[in-house]
């Protein structure tokens, strides 16, 4: 998969630099043995099927047979590394579930929250967080599943042996309601022509009057109301939100040739 230009793909070096794919096959094959790297793939799931038919699975370890985490589903990235491979100390905005799929890593946990922006942001390497204090460790075994909220700084580092390490890192969205509040108004509110604000024509030239402030926070409230209030409109809005690609479809004029024969076929 790394080796596909459609595939997001990144190599992380013992120094932590980041170089992204596609590969060849003969600069994967040339890895060293004795040093560390880690190679990671998004949206494994949508490439491999057999991963996509886990999710069930795994989300049902948490929330049983509650389905209510599909719409926030958000990738597998799979992840292999050699002795002491890993992306440093780091928090994500997802809950992630890291199941191990062979081999072995060793997971650290500082359990306290912490902001994203904590994080170092040097051009060509990972982000980490420079203060990383660990409060607790598990080294997981195949099979093993262990869940991380989001913003808990966590570490994965992979250990040796005879199998290689893999792990497959399932995420789940989250929304803070302030950017849902900001991307709705920018979607929302802004299209379309809005009444005028009749504010009134009052005080001095120099001075925004008590009465005209409450006029247009009235007009203000008003709109947001009214918007909110159509729950069918809400609806389309959250729907197409949640199933937006976190990055544009790389084109490719086969494929759409491809698309548009199987669905005239299906037709």
């Amino acid at each position: 998969l790394a080796c596909e230009p459609d595939v997001a793909s990144r190599l992380v070096d013992a120094a932590l630099r980041v170089t992204t794919g596609p590969f060849d096959e003969d600069q994967l094959g040339a890895l060293p043995e004795d040093e560390s790297w880690s190679l990671l793939i998004n949206d494994a799931d949508r490439c491999l099927p057999a991963l996509s038919n886990l999710w069930p699975d795994v989300l049902h370890q948490i929330w049983g047979d509650n389905g209510g985490w599909r719409w926030r589903r958000d990738d597998v990235m799979a992840s292999v590394a050699s002795d002491g491979g890993g992306v440093g100390p780091h928090v994500d905005s997802s809950d992630v579930f890291l199941l191990q799929a062979s081999g072995r890593r060793r997971w650290s946990v500082q359990l306290e929250y912490v902001d994203e922006a904590a994080q170092s942001d040097a051009a060509g390497v990972c982000r980490t967080l420079p203060d990383f204090k660990a409060d607790a460790a598990w080294v997981l075994e195949p099979g093993d599943l262990l869940y991380v909220p989001p913003y808990i700084p966590h570490e994965g580092v992979a250990l040796g042996g005879a199998e290689v390490c893999s792990t497959l890192s399932f995420g789940l969205r989250t929304y803070d309601s302030k950017q849902l509040a900001a991307r709705w108004v920018e979607d929302e509110l802004l299209g379309g022509t809005a009444a005028l604000v009749a504010a009134p024509l009052t005080g001095d030239a120099a001075t925004v009057g008590a009465e005209d402030v409450a006029v247009v926070r009235d007009a203000v409230r008003t709109a947001l109301r009214d918007a909110l209030d159509d729950d069918a409109a809400f609806a389309r809005f959250l729907g197409a939100l949640v199933t937006e690609p976190r990055a544009p479809p790389v084109a490719d004029d086969d494929d759409d040739d491809c698309w548009r024969d199987a669905v005239a076929e299906a037709a």
